[in-house]
């Protein structure tokens, strides 16, 4: 990366950690895993949830392999990771049943993003 970025601008990009980017209303991708979550409704109390790994173009043999076994480890029935996901799932979807809220606000502080110079847009934490 460093031959066709250079070092500064590989740096940069190296250096940048998400932990989940969500694209609305049904994905959610797990770049440092180099996982993809497509999650998708199969009825009105059932979701299918479904994992894709992906390989990095040029990147080691080994790293595909971890990305793998990593996938394996948290979507097994018993990882810590996917029990805690579900219950989260579980109590959402219990929580959607009262009423107490007819609508799910997704916004998030929307609005309170800043332009930079190059286009992209920052939150300002408060």
């Amino acid at each position: 990366m460093e031959a066709a970025k250079g070092k500064e601008r590989t740096q940069e990009i190296l250096g940048v950690t998400r932990w989940n980017t969500n694209i609305y209303p049904t994905i959610s991708f797990m770049s440092q895993f180099r996982q993809l979550r497509v999650i998708r409704p199969v009825s009105v109390n059932k979701t299918e949830v479904l994992g894709f790994c992906f390989r990095l173009k040029g990147a080691p043999e080994k790293m595909f392999h971890d990305t793998i076994r990593f996938a394996n480890i948290t979507n097994a029935v018993a990882s810590p990771v996917l029990t805690d996901d579900l219950e989260t799932y579980a109590r959402i979807r219990r929580g959607l049943t009262t009423d107490g809220n007819d609508w799910i606000a997704m916004s998030r502080g929307l609005g309170r993003d800043t332009e930079e110079a190059d286009g992209g847009f920052v939150r300002k934490m408060d």
